[in-house]
């Protein structure tokens, strides 16, 4: 046999697909990482406590997502946050961020090896995660912005951002808080408008 028999032949694009899949978790992971910090200040701000937020956000991933939690039992808009299956998603965060790709150079195949343990991580998995990541965080954006509109009739709690768009047609009007959204997507299709501004206050409807 010669010595070009034992060149490794793996597609070099097996890696690319793993690389690009992995970047998007670990993408989407922080984001939800970031957005729960938020939340939680957020929250204690809402209740005028900013002192707790200081003491209660400063925990690991998993202490601050406890946090959350409690606070989500009187919080409507952040109860749709799925946090048992956050909790089984950063237990996916640890396996990736510390295993090593480990791949076999000539028929390509592969295995992320971490602990000396062999798991299952093939691109498509990682993809499906990094995509249900994306839509959490598409729904802690939104949540958030609850915190930045109230309606102006009084002794009512300010509205989820659905029901924002909803009453549009009602002619509620909705006063914006001094705190600016942060640019996405989706919030920048529902409330570009508003988000441009530096005005405190727009009337939905009539005026």
């Amino acid at each position: 046999m010669g010595e070009e028999d034992n060149a490794p032949f793996a597609d070099p694009t097996i890696r690319l697909v793993y690389e690009a899949a992995l970047g998007r978790f670990v993408l989407a992971y922080n984001e939800v990482d970031f957005r729960v910090s938020e939340l939680i200040r957020f929250e204690f701000e809402e209740r005028t406590r900013a002192d707790l937020n200081q003491a209660m956000n400063r925990g690991s991933f998993l202490q601050r997502l406890d946090v959350l939690e409690i606070l989500a039992t009187c919080v409507p808009p952040l109860t749709n946050i799925p946090f048992a299956r956050l909790r089984a998603i950063h237990g996916d965060r640890n396996k990736l961020a510390h295993g090593h790709f480990d791949q076999n150079p000539f028929d390509g195949s592969y295995a992320v090896v971490a602990k000396s343990k062999s798991l299952d991580y093939p691109s498509t998995r990682i993809g499906a995660l990094a995509d249900e990541l994306a839509l959490i965080a598409e729904s802690m954006r939104m949540a958030e912005a609850w915190y930045d509109f109230d309606t102006v009739a009084p002794g009512q709690a300010p509205p989820a951002p659905w029901c924002i768009l909803s009453r549009r047609r009602a002619g509620d009007r909705v006063v914006s808080r001094k705190r600016k959204l942060w640019p996405s997507r989706s919030i920048a299709g529902h409330f570009g408008a508003w988000r441009q501004a530096k005005k405190t206050s727009i009337v939905l409807g009539k005026s």
